[in-house]
């Protein structure tokens, strides 16, 4: 494995950008080629990546209603049942909300995500740019967050570690969209 030159600068623009000196910074490209990988078995990671999956886990509680789903080429809703596309489509005109159409797999950083108005998520959503698929319903942020940016829904990211004997905060970020957007991702222009 190559040796990475890791260098003061990184604290520096840490450091500047955050306002809080610090020499313990870790430059991100280090942190996800060496740290993480040692920490987690990321051969597991998989399994926890295809939206199609979240409801029949544990983390059902902390996702989005799910309406509709496109599994293997499947049409079901969002209880798993197989579904003609005109069933999906009353149930999606049914939600009083606006609604989010993502790839089951590989959405990171919103990619191919549509957010939108109920009346064109149907047509969105049999639009089908991959196979597998989830519309869910739009979440909302707090009144706090909406101070921030209204628009997005602005999320706090915390990273945890396991010690052996407790679980320990690493590192925390409030990611939020700017004016305007929908989305707080950072590589389409969150914060």
């Amino acid at each position: 494995m190559a040796e990475h030159n890791l260098t003061n600068r990184w604290a520096g623009v840490y450091t500047a950008l955050s306002g809080i000196p610090a020499r313990d910074y870790v430059p991100e490209d280090f942190f996800h080629i060496h740290i993480l990988p040692r920490m987690n078995n990321l051969k597991l990671a998989a399994s926890y990546e295809d939206k199609n999956q979240y409801d029949l886990t544990p983390l059902k509680k902390f996702t989005p209603e799910t309406l509709a789903r496109k599994i293997e080429g499947r049409y079901c809703d969002g209880g798993y049942n197989p579904a003609a596309p005109e069933k999906i489509r009353k149930m999606i005109a049914a939600s009083p909300a606006g609604l989010v159409v993502k790839p089951a797999q590989d959405s990171g950083s919103g990619k191919d995500v549509w957010i939108g108005p109920v009346a064109e998520a149907f047509d969105e959503f049999m639009r089908g740019r991959t196979r597998d698929l989830v519309v869910q319903k739009r979440l909302q942020g707090d009144e706090f967050s909406k101070q921030i940016n209204a628009s997005s829904l602005n999320t706090v990211r915390a990273m945890t570690a396991f010690t052996g004997a407790e679980h320990v905060v690493i590192a925390c970020a409030l990611r939020m969209g700017r004016a305007g957007s929908q989305i707080d991702n950072q590589n389409a222009g969150g914060l």
